[in-house]
């Protein structure tokens, strides 16, 4: 998908070179966009460390067949967001000015409505402000219309190039409000977050992942059960934080090992609504053997998945990781295990 647009948005007097609608038009007490932004809002809230982030299932850009961005909810206005994961509602978002991350989402409307937009959103996991990238500065809401800089790419779509700003990861909602309809969609918004200065690597990484020692991230201990994840022993996570793990034996060893196992409790970012946990793992740079493992979804407190995952040989092991449309990549070593004596 190719969105053509050029503008600047101003923040507290740096500007940062972005992608947005122009200037929405003004609104009066009587006008269609004053009576949708009279609404109120009806946002979702949750517990991160209860619940992870419920991300809007999402489906394949219709306007643009083969696309890697999704359409998100059921409309008939829909953020395209394009992220890591195939099927669900998680969004990079990049550092940009005064503590604001950016990630570029159109909005796009269905030809069978043609009339007004008003979008506002907030985070659902904490008090964690939602702006969009208005003309000439942030904005509190979009206010779209047939008048606003729309294009049209084709079969009677109309679309809106701009964007979202968060100032922090976690779990956000948007409530899309038009005439006769109000939709609200829930996305993950993946902000990198450095490792803590407490944090340091592990020795025996491999490939992209590093498995550390000291400080988790916060999301990771509030996915495994916040006070109760076990944020002493050595973990890992996925990039850009879909999923991590905790290593109960490490280091994890080749062969059926006892005394430890190897035992790995797995938790993930969004919510995992009674799906399974499918691991599928070959040695890095090889396509075979390969491992298959599933992980039901009968599990509490957090999202958590507890394994054992066995390899047959030494080395460092590549798994794919899916679950309720999710999807990431850890690298793991294994070490040759001590015959027993």
């Amino acid at each position: 998908m190719v969105i053509r647009a050029t503008c600047v948005i101003a923040m507290a007097g740096s500007v940062v070179v972005g992608c947005s609608p122009s200037q929405a038009m003004p609104t009066s007490a009587a006008s269609p966009v004053a009576a949708l932004l009279a609404r109120s809002l009806h946002l979702p809230s949750i517990n991160p460390e209860v619940q992870g982030c419920p991300a809007t299932p999402g489906q394949p850009w219709t306007i643009e067949p083969g696309s890697s961005a999704l359409e998100i909810g059921s409309g008939p206005v829909y953020p395209l967001m394009a992220g890591p994961s195939p099927a669900t509602a998680a969004v990079p978002f990049y550092a940009v000015a005064d503590g604001w991350h950016y990630a570029k989402v159109p909005f796009f409307s269905r030809p069978d409505y043609q009339g007004p937009i008003v979008i506002r959103g907030a985070g659902i996991d904490g008090n964690k402000p939602v702006r969009f990238d208005g003309h000439p500065a942030l904005t509190a809401s979009l206010e779209l219309t047939s008048g606003d800089r729309v294009f049209h790419p084709g079969a009677g779509w109309r679309g809106w190039p701009t964007g979202i700003l968060v100032r922090s990861r976690g779990c956000y909602a948007l409530q899309i409000d038009g005439a006769g309809f109000s939709a609200v969609v829930v996305f993950l918004a993946l902000v990198d977050v450095p490792p803590s200065p407490a944090a340091h690597p592990a020795s025996g990484g491999c490939g992209a992942t590093t498995v550390y020692e000291g400080s988790p991230p916060e999301w990771l201990v509030d996915a495994a059960g916040g006070s109760g994840a076990p944020s002493t022993l050595p973990y890992f996570s996925s990039t850009p934080g879909l999923i991590g793990g905790f290593i109960f034996g490490y280091p994890l060893r080749a062969g059926h090992p006892d005394n430890p196992t190897n035992k790995v409790l797995w938790a993930v970012a969004t919510a995992r609504n009674g799906a399974a946990l499918n691991v599928v793992g070959h040695p890095q740079g090889a396509t075979t053997p390969v491992v298959t493992y599933s992980f039901p979804d009968n599990s509490s407190p957090g999202e958590i998945y507890p394994s054992i995952v066995d390899v047959p040989s030494p080395g460092c092991w590549t798994f794919t990781l899916s679950w309720g449309g999710a999807q990431a990549q850890i690298q793991l070593a294994f070490v040759a295990s001590t015959p027993a004596r």
